[in-house]
């Protein structure tokens, strides 16, 4: 029976999950990937607020608006000139530029701290990642169903000792109760169902770019090679 109540309240758990992270993205379906996210949003729903800063750095340093030289940071020639576009990129480069010593890494959060924020608010109006009330729904469910069958074993337990009965099942399956009940709350995604399609179309994007470009590489190869024996 308490085994029973567990893969119960597992099961509605889950699916309470899959219905809180359900969202509508038929109509970014119909567009191509990588109009519906900046590169920077992309970053962030890959890897969260530090990827989203490296690739803020990257488009900077490409743009020769800051030098990456190792773990020093410094302003780059471009830097006047080169007007990035989105609000990450942008308080990046005023963090550095009014950077008096050595730029650190917790300074650099502090400084963009806003312009992720907006990032994340942006996605969610997107429906690509979860909202916070989401996302807390879907841990105290779990915590309520789980928590009470977990509650109930521990009551069963202590009922057992009271009347020494054996309690060694009962007292794995609490083990067991509380092990599925922390991994459930651990692995609540931050990203919706339409937010995991997107970015799989992304990086699926980028893979089928980069076996073109190798494919051009070894045409282009392959035809000098020609080329060369001929003559």
């Amino acid at each position: 029976f308490y085994f029973c109540l567990l893969v119960i309240a597992v099961v509605v758990s889950l699916l309470g999950r899959l219905w809180l992270l359900q969202a509508d993205d038929s109509e970014l379906r119909s567009r191509p990937s990588r109009s519906v996210v900046h590169p920077i949003e992309a970053a962030w729903m890959k890897g969260g607020d530090e990827a989203a800063i490296k690739c803020a750095m990257l488009e900077l340093a490409q743009a020769n608006s800051i030098d990456l030289d190792g773990m020093k940071v410094t302003i780059g020639p471009n830097s006047a000139k080169y007007k990035p576009q989105h609000r990450v990129s942008q308080l990046v480069l005023s963090s550095i530029a009014g950077a008096t010593g050595s730029q650190s890494w917790s300074r650099l959060r502090r400084d963009v701290r806003h312009g992720l924020l907006a990032t994340r608010q942006g996605l969610e109006e997107k429906g690509l990642v979860a909202s916070w009330s989401d996302r807390a729904t879907a841990v105290l469910l779990p915590l309520a169903l789980i928590g009470g069958v977990a509650l109930l074993g521990a009551a069963k337990i202590w009922v057992g000792l009271q009347r020494n009965k054996p309690v060694t099942f009962l007292m794995l399956g609490e083990v067991l109760t509380v092990a599925v009940l922390a991994v459930t709350i651990a692995t609540i995604p931050k990203l919706t169902r339409a937010g995991k399609r997107l970015l799989q179309r992304l990086q699926d994007d980028l893979s089928a770019s980069e076996s073109k470009s190798i494919s051009l590489a070894g045409q282009k190869a392959d035809a000098e090679g020609t080329a060369e024996n001929s003559t």
